[in-house]
């Protein structure tokens, strides 16, 4: 585990190398919009802050920015527009899919009630496009504000399949495009725009944040059919629980031989999630090469985003941004 850990260091500590003053620019930049004469609002601004993550969106912005030219003060507003409205969209995804643990620690609508939890989402959201109009460049405006319609339409098609019972490989994708793929291509268009780049950088980093994005899901569903919730640091099952069709169990399904895929399509249409029907669950996944089969297509989608970036001369950001898609591929939570 310290040697995971420390593998996971190496690689954040060689993603921010090449940007390490502007990243400083941008922390400073985003505590400033988590100031609130609200105590209540304080002290949820405060909490978030705590648990705020590795913060690879901001680093993507800043890495394709400095790609394509170098990074400006439009950078780093994008930067933090983007982190908002992502904090934004995880707030109110809590609420909606009753999750109580963000991070390994009580999500907000845990630690305080959905009503909080929601308040306060729009009020993160409201400021990430508040931030953004202080780019007072419409191409950027456009690309940020569009990424909120993609969002919560990729998760109206998620809830309609969890309602359903059922949901196709190509409906599955085009849930994680539009949800998280699109929050990556967002990034680095952003990055792109905000230092002039070339529309054949934009496309190129475009392609590149679309397989990046679909690799970072894929491998957020693998984990959720681990047998150690502690290694990765939060609860599994939950996506089944929900009812949330994801990869590893849609290509088991497809692989496993109608008698042992029938008593499992009948757990999941009765909604029926016990504790040993999960059990039940999670071994038809490992025994019908579920996880197998989504790593394979992780990989195939690793090898389009490494060809995506053979667009640029090499440099200290293209190799930190192969180390983003290293790190999306191997981590381990």
């Amino acid at each position: 585990m310290r040697l995971h850990f420390r593998k996971r260091m190496v690689i954040i500590d060689d993603i921010t190398k090449p940007i390490l003053q502007e990243f400083r620019q941008y922390e400073q930049m985003l505590q400033q919009t988590f100031d609130s004469e609200n105590p209540l609002l304080k002290e949820i601004l405060h909490y978030l802050a705590q648990g705020k993550g590795k913060q690879l969106r901001p680093m993507i912005i800043l890495l394709a920015a400095k790609l394509c030219g170098q990074i400006t003060e439009n950078t780093l507003l994008s930067a933090v527009s983007l982190e908002l409205l992502h904090t934004a969209s995880l707030v109110h995804d809590d609420v909606v899919d009753t999750t109580m643990e963000r991070r390994g620690k009580p999500s907000i609508n845990a630690q305080w009630d959905n009503k909080v939890a929601i308040l306060a989402g729009d009020y993160i959201l409201s400021t990430s496009l508040e931030t953004a109009i202080r780019t007072q460049d419409v191409k950027l405006l456009s690309v940020i504000a569009n990424i909120g319609k993609s969002l919560s339409g990729g998760e109206l098609l998620q809830l309609s399949g969890a309602q359903s019972g059922t949901l196709s490989e190509q409906d599955y994708f085009k849930i994680i495009r539009q949800k998280t793929a699109q929050l990556f291509i967002v990034c680095v268009e952003a990055g792109a725009i905000s230092a002039q780049g070339t529309e054949q950088q934009l496309q190129a980093l475009t392609q590149f944040g679309e397989h990046l994005g679909v690799c970072f899901q894929i491998k957020d569903d693998i984990f959720d059919f681990s047998d150690n919730d502690t290694e990765i640091g939060k609860p599994t099952m939950n996506d089944i629980r929900e009812g949330k069709m994801t990869l590893p169990l849609i290509k088991a399904l497809q692989n496993a031989p109608e008698s042992h895929r029938q008593p499992v399509e009948t757990i999941i249409r009765n909604k029926d999630f016990s504790t040993g029907n999960l059990a039940i669950i999670k071994k038809f996944v490992h025994t019908f090469k579920g996880i197998e089969e989504s790593m394979d297509i992780v990989q195939k989608q690793k090898n389009q985003a490494q060809q995506a970036l053979d667009f640029f001369p090499e440099s200290e950001a293209k190799t930190a941004l192969l180390r983003v898609l290293d790190y999306a591929v191997e981590r381990i939570r």
